[in-house]
């Protein structure tokens, strides 16, 4: 074994964990977004009948996917507004309890993101 190895060995094993890790992340934050436009879709063509029940079901649904599915942070919100539905939903990401947590967020130590889907409502009745 060289030096070179010793030195950049763990370091590549580390960025393909990352690359793993984001790479799930990813595919799970696109399965979310997926379910949220199904559900603005049914929502604006009638299958809801209100933002309470499409909020079931994007919490239900949520509560199956979720990474962090226990985590307050996880929230959903459906407003019906000027003929418009829009469904924004908070998902942590990373629990950053450790030393990263100065560098994000110092009240509740989790890195989260915003997704946001908007949909015109079609005529109904």
């Amino acid at each position: 074994m060289t030096i070179e190895f010793v030195i950049w060995f763990p370091v590549l094993v580390a960025l393909f964990i990352f690359f793993i890790y984001y790479s799930q992340f990813l595919t799970r934050q696109t399965l979310i977004l997926n379910q949220m436009h199904q559900v603005a879709r049914a929502y604006s063509a009638g299958f809801f009948l209100d933002t309470v029940t499409a909020k079931a079901f994007i919490d239900d649904y949520l509560s199956r996917a979720a990474d962090h599915s226990d985590n307050d942070l996880l929230s959903s919100t459906v407003t019906d507004a000027n003929g418009f539905v829009m469904i924004e939903v908070v998902l942590p990401i990373l629990d950053t309890s450790g030393f990263f947590r100065f560098f994000v967020d110092k009240e509740n130590g989790m890195l989260t993101t915003t997704l946001q889907v908007r949909s015109p409502i079609e005529g109904r009745s």
